[in-house]
């Protein structure tokens, strides 16, 4: 469960993260029926139909997953394009790879010295 440091909002306990992204959440959609009952009858409207496109609902942007049974979600400000529900793209450490041991100390002083 989270908490704004800000405001003190209370986000529900059944929003957990997803492993492989950084901005992005999941739950079981019948966990929500008890949580957040709104939100769950407009997502058993959607799975019944069928309708698995991403939809916005206040802040946040909604996917229903194939299966139609875990939803995720991602706030607008944290989405590729503000319209799905894909992340942005995470920096590349290519430029960083290191070849040998030898010029591991010479790239990782490089690193350094770019972040002041």
């Amino acid at each position: 469960m989270r908490e704004c440091p800000c405001c003190g909002f209370m986000d529900s306990p059944v929003w957990r993260h997803v492993r492989q992204r950084i901005y992005t959440d999941y739950c079981r959609v019948d966990d929500l029926e008890n949580w957040e009952p709104e939100l769950y009858a407009l997502l058993k409207d959607k799975v019944k139909s069928r309708d698995f496109k991403d939809f916005t609902v206040g802040k946040y942007i909604y996917h229903i997953c194939k299966g139609g049974v875990i939803v995720q979600r991602i706030h607008i400000n944290d989405s590729r394009d503000g319209k799905t529900h894909r992340e942005p793209e995470q920096e590349k450490l290519r430029n960083y790879r290191i070849v040998n041991p030898a010029q591991q100390k010479l790239v990782f002083s490089e690193m350094m010295v770019g972040d002041k």
